[in-house]
C-alpha cells in the first residue's frame, strides 16, 4: 500500500496510500434512537474489523491480479500507462511481470517501477503491522452509518497516532455484513517531501468470492513547480487459492448481528 507514497519520493509526480488503524473514540449524535439501537460500539466495529483481516490473512493463500498503471501531469502534458500480472502467495510472495508499457521512460521508470519495487518491500508481516488498520496506528471516531456500492457500510474517521508518510488522515468505511475495510480515503499525515503541496488518495476495495481485496487506487498530487499530477491503479482477480482448513469467514451468519438499517435524513452519529 504504502508502496505508491514511497514511489512519488523519488519523482516530481504522484504519490499515495495506505494505513488505517485505530484507538477508540465517538462523534456526537443527531439520528433517531432507533438509528442509534441498531449500531453497533465502536469498538466492536473495530474489534470486528481487525478478526476479518486476521481471518482472510490465514484463509487467502493466492491470487493473480491484471492491473493496469496510469499517470498523468496535465500541465506538462505528460501520461504513461502500464499493464502489469501480479501473483501472490502466501507467506510472502509477489512477484510482477510487466505485459505492456506506453508513455515516456521516466515515468516508467520513477514512478511504476519504484511501485513495484516498493510491494516487494511492503508484503513483509512487519511492514503490513506498522502501516496496516490497527489500534497501535489510529484512532478512530465513529460518523456513523453510509452506503459503499450499494452495500451498508460504518464509516469511520481514522487519525494517525503519529505522523508518517504511510499513515493517513482520512475516513474508512467498513462494509456492515462482512466487517471488512471497504473503502480508505485521506491524506498522509506527514508531508513527502518538499515539493509535494498536498495528496489525496482513494483506495477502494470489492469483494471477490468471499475475500475483500484492493479494486482501484486513485491518488492526486498538488506539486511545486509542477503542478496537479494524478496517478490511478486498478486491479482485477483470478485464481483465489485458500486455505481448506481455513474456518468460514466470521460474522457473515452471526445471528447476533444483523446489517444496520441506514437512517433517513442527517448522518447517524454515536457517542
Amino acid at each position: 500500500m504504502n508502496s505508491v507514497l514511497k514511489a512519488s519520493h523519488s519523482l516530481f509526480l504522484l504519490t499515495t496510500l495506505l494505513a488505517c488503524g485505530t484507538s477508540i473514540r465517538a462523534a456526537g449524535t443527531d439520528a433517531s434512537n432507533k438509528t442509534l439501537a441498531e449500531i453497533l460500539p465502536l469498538e466492536q466495529i473495530v474489534s470486528r474489523m481487525v478478526a476479518h483481516g486476521q481471518w482472510q490473512g490465514q484463509s487467502l493463500l493466492g491470487y493473480k491480479a491484471m492491473r493496469r498503471f496510469q499517470a498523468a501531469n496535465p500541465r506538462f502534458g505528460v501520461a504513461s500507462t502500464m499493464d502489469v500480472m501480479t501473483i501472490f502467495r502466501q507467506p510472502e510472495s509477489l512477484e510482477s511481470r510487466v505485459l505492456k508499457q506506453e508513455g515516456p521512460v521516466l515515468i516508467q521508470e520513477r514512478v511504476f517501477d519504484k511501485i513495484l519495487e516498493a510491494e516487494k518491500e511492503d508484503i513483509h508481516r512487519k511492514d503490513q503491522v506498522e502501516h496496516g488498520i490497527l489500534p497501535a496506528n489510529y484512532d478512530f471516531m465513529l460518523v456513523g452509518l453510509d452506503q459503499y456500492e450499494g452495500r451498508k457500510c460504518y464509516h469511520l474517521t481514522i487519525s494517525p497516532k503519529r505522523k508518517s508518510r504511510n499513515l493517513l488522515n482520512g475516513s474508512v468505511w467498513i462494509d456492515a455484513e462482512d466487517f471488512a475495510v471497504a473503502r480508505i480515503q485521506g491524506s498522509p499525515s506527514k508531508r513527502l517531501n518538499s515539493w509535494t503541496l498536498r495528496t489525496e488518495v482513494d483506495r477502494q476495495y470489492g469483494r471477490v468470492g468471499k475475500y475483500w481485496l484492493t479494486k482501484k487506487i486513485d491518488s492526486a498530487s498538488d506539486l511545486f513547480i509542477a503542478g496537479h499530477s494524478t496517478l490511478s491503479i486498478t486491479s482485477s482477480y483470478s485464481d483465489i487459492q485458500e486455505n481448506p482448513l481455513a474456518a468460514d469467514p466470521p460474522f457473515r451468519d452471526d445471528p447476533s448481528h444483523s446489517s444496520p438499517q441506514l437512517p433517513t435524513g442527517k448522518k447517524s452519529r454515536t457517542n
